[in-house]
């Protein structure tokens, strides 16, 4: 499955938080502009390391401070030694082995069986999910995401109230083919 980091909706959602969104090498590479110091560059989850050339000219325009370039799980691509190497110059480069991923899942993809999906769970979200059947919980699609939105809020207090921008912007970029509540 392409990595939802790397496609036109998830660039219209960084755009929408307030991030700046370039491609180079046809890889989406995100700016985040801080007054007075310069911005963070970060490119999540690339199939390959983009031209480290076009890297640099984007951390002179940009004036940026720190460059993460995040690379998907069980993937060490060839050259990120020379990567590193060749923008060590550049203050603040470093491939982040810790990257700045959201810890919940974004995506997921429905098209297998209801039992092949419970199936690669783990036992926890297994356990979890007959714990609910137990308790009677209901799952409901809906399409109202101020319901979701007032949920969260709620399993957030007193702070909900900050994601939720956050989470308009992410339901505004994905709606309505790739995105429901639950």
């Amino acid at each position: 499955m392409h990595d939802v980091r790397q496609s036109g909706m998830y660039a219209e959602y960084m755009q929408r938080i307030g991030w700046v969104v370039e491609r180079i090498d046809n890889i989406q590479v995100f700016i985040k502009n801080f007054p007075l110091i310069g911005s963070f560059v970060k490119i999540q989850r690339p199939t390959k390391i983009p031209s480290l050339k076009l890297i640099d000219e984007l951390v002179r325009k940009y004036r940026a401070w720190r460059v993460s370039m995040e690379f998907p799980p069980l993937i060490h691509p060839r050259g990120v030694p020379q990567a590193q190497h060749h923008l060590g110059g550049v203050r603040g480069w470093r491939v982040n082995n810790n990257p700045y991923l959201p810890t919940k899942t974004i995506q997921i993809d429905l098209t297998p069986t209801e039992e092949e999906i419970f199936g690669r769970l783990t036992e926890a979200k297994r356990r979890a999910v007959r714990r609910a059947i137990k308790n009677g919980i209901i799952v409901k699609e809906s399409n109202d995401i101020e319901e979701f939105i007032n949920l969260k809020s709620h399993d957030f207090w007193p702070l909900g109230f900050w994601m939720a921008r956050d989470v308009h912007a992410l339901w505004e970029s994905f709606r309505p083919k790739n995105a429901t509540v639950l």
